[in-house]
């Protein structure tokens, strides 16, 4: 049992307890694997309980700031290239710009380009790009609950993003509410980390022969060979580039071969939200909108509060907002749709491969291959009617 009250597996590595600590006894620290877990120094505690308070991971914490969603909407940005910039529909943008009329600081998670993520915040929209795209990596918070709090204090608006347990975190540290605070949260996977990203990285290189500038994990790409919004980029330092749809850190992602242990556990998998909004992919709106497609990117956007409702009446204005039934919404999200993920029983055996042969070969070795019809099928939908392309897919059992 850890200080806070949980099982360290359960743990959501949210820092939470180190910016709230009144004597400073924990501090950061990472696991073998690199995963973000707080290090306790009982020397000093005055056994003040504010730690437990503060997690995330307390089931008791959590349902008490957990919202039942007002509705679920699809958005698809009509200025392009805030759409082409965004990993889904460019609704975070458009929903910043309605907000940040003024004396306003923004926070999100920025990215490095190669491993490292960490959580940061800008006080000019211009820079919004710094907190676009997907990540899958945790970021470090650092003192941002800090900073957010004397924002607010100060009569500063603020927007704050990030994963279900870092928006609980944050509520948390907070202990009430502000009306000049907007919170939106991802519809969360579960994180890798940094340290297993460089590794990765380091293995293409040294497969390739080359240094790699950057790792983008979803790029929209578009041309006669493929369209997806959803394929990696590998950009080299000589400048050629490498795009790839079936990419294998991704599938070793979702084959939850090495996600932190804790996110096996989330108390925020759930239809309730903490956030004022909530953000996804509306992966097959085709189904339920043959106007619509998911293929530029389409985001779902739950609205969960009335502050949230407030802004959502005016992304009218910045594109096609649409509202749509939860359960046509949430199917084919399932963190939304309550269902959990399973650790993969070879995790274990994954971790170890990795940390002696690298992470290319153990994802070689224990992520399932595509084998040759599914990419044969995938290409062929490519260039199908919305209508007939979700036919195609079903019977190939591809999708639900």
């Amino acid at each position: 049992m850890f200080k806070t009250g949980i099982e360290l597996k359960d743990c959501a590595g949210c820092y939470a307890c180190i910016q709230a600590c009144p004597k400073k006894c924990f501090s950061e620290s990472e696991d073998i694997d690199g995963f973000f877990y707080p290090k306790f120094a009982p020397e000093n505690c005055i056994d003040c309980k504010i730690c437990e308070s503060v997690c995330p991971a307390s089931v008791k914490n959590s349902e008490k700031i957990k919202n039942i969603p007002l509705s679920a909407n699809a958005f698809i940005n009509a200025n392009k290239d805030d759409l082409k910039k965004s990993s889904s529909g460019g609704a975070f943008t458009a929903i910043a710009k309605i907000f940040c009329d003024a004396n306003y600081a923004v926070f999100g998670a920025k990215y490095d380009g190669k491993s490292k993520v960490w959580h940061d915040y800008i006080e000019d929209i211009s820079q919004i790009d710094a907190f676009r795209k997907s990540k899958y990596l945790q970021s470090d918070v650092g003192k941002s609950y800090i900073q957010a709090r004397d924002f607010l204090k100060a009569g500063k608006k603020v927007l704050f993003t990030g994963t279900p347990c870092q928006i609980a975190a944050l509520k948390l540290f907070l202990k009430k509410d502000y009306e000049n605070l907007l919170t939106i949260d991802v519809s969360c996977h579960g994180v890798s980390n940094s340290k297993l990203n460089l590794n990765y990285l380091h293995c293409l290189e040294r497969k390739y022969g080359k240094k790699i500038n950057s790792y983008i994990f979803r790029e929209k790409i578009s041309n006669y060979l493929k369209k997806s919004p959803q394929c990696s980029a590998i950009r080299f330092q000589d400048g050629t580039i490498k795009h790839e749809s079936f990419d294998l850190l991704f599938r070793g992602f979702v084959s939850s071969l090495f996600k932190r242990e804790g996110c096996y556990n989330c108390k925020y998998v759930d239809s309730k939200r903490v956030s004022d909004f909530t953000l996804a992919d509306f992966w097959g709106i085709q189904e339920f909108d043959d106007t619509l497609t998911d293929k530029n990117g389409c985001s779902l956007l739950l609205v969960n509060t009335e502050k949230a409702a407030n802004i959502a009446k005016k992304l009218k204005n910045f594109g096609i907002f649409k509202e749509f039934p939860m359960e046509n919404a949430t199917r084919r999200n399932y963190p939304l749709a309550k269902r959990e993920q399973k650790i993969n029983p070879l995790r274990e055996e994954f971790m170890l491969a990795a940390r002696s042969d690298g992470m290319l070969f153990a994802l070689n070795k224990y992520v399932p291959q595509k084998i040759f019809w599914h990419r044969l099928v995938y290409f062929a939908a490519r260039f199908m009617p919305n209508k007939l392309r979700t036919k195609w897919l079903k019977f190939f059992k591809l999708i639900d």
